[in-house]
């Protein structure tokens, strides 16, 4: 029984690592929903405003702020800015998938093999090394894109013409939200792994 609870730990910790990326997804976008992403445009107005030279306000202060004239959720600008927050965590999620990929044989090949003997301290390592590899699927979430598959089956076959422009708008601000969980997330798994791994040689070893 013993002898099958490192194997036990290695799926238990990519079990919670993968499940607290998802949840961290899904999260962030209920939060946005709820205030109708409000909250969003007002960060991404703030990235826009930066962007010209004299900081005029995008909007007055109406009764609605929530949609304007033409009939998306955001204005040209933030647009913009929303597309280059995509690219960015796209772009990170590389980084993501390369520590991943380089630490992970490191601890497999490399420390495992030096908690021979000792069984809780492999059990611990092996926990550790599920959760560090529960950091692939947010490496790949984040570098997940909308394209056209996502367009036709999700967007077209489920609203009308006239909104299928807000909805796809919608989707990639649901998108950049899901990807900078997981990128946080990810960064907070490799934290909670190395303390692991030191608590692992300081004390158990």
């Amino acid at each position: 029984m013993i002898a099958e609870l490192p194997k036990f730990l290695f799926v238990l910790g990519l079990a919670f690592g993968v499940w607290w990326i998802f949840l961290g997804g899904r999260k962030e976008i209920r939060a946005a929903r709820s205030d109708r992403f409000l909250s969003l445009r007002a960060r991404l107005s703030s990235y826009a405003r930066m962007k010209q030279p004299c900081a005029q306000l995008h909007h007055t202060e109406v009764s609605n702020l929530h949609f304007v004239p033409s009939g998306m959720r955001l204005l040209p600008e933030e647009h913009d800015i929303l597309l280059g927050i995509l690219k960015k965590s796209e772009a990170k999620s590389a980084v993501v998938l390369v520590i991943a990929i380089f630490a992970l044989p490191f601890l497999i090949g490399v420390l495992l093999p030096l908690t021979e003997g000792n069984v809780w301290a492999r059990a611990v390592l092996f926990c550790a090394t599920g959760l560090l590899a529960s950091t692939l699927y947010g490496g790949f979430l984040s570098a997940y894109h909308l394209g056209q598959y996502h367009y036709r089956n999700v967007i077209s076959s489920k609203h009308a013409s006239a909104i299928r422009g807000r909805e796809l708008q919608t989707a990639l601000m649901e998108d950049a939200l899901r990807k900078e969980a997981a990128l946080r997330i990810s960064y907070e798994i490799f934290l909670l792994t190395a303390f692991i791994v030191l608590f692992t040689f300081g004390v158990l070893l």
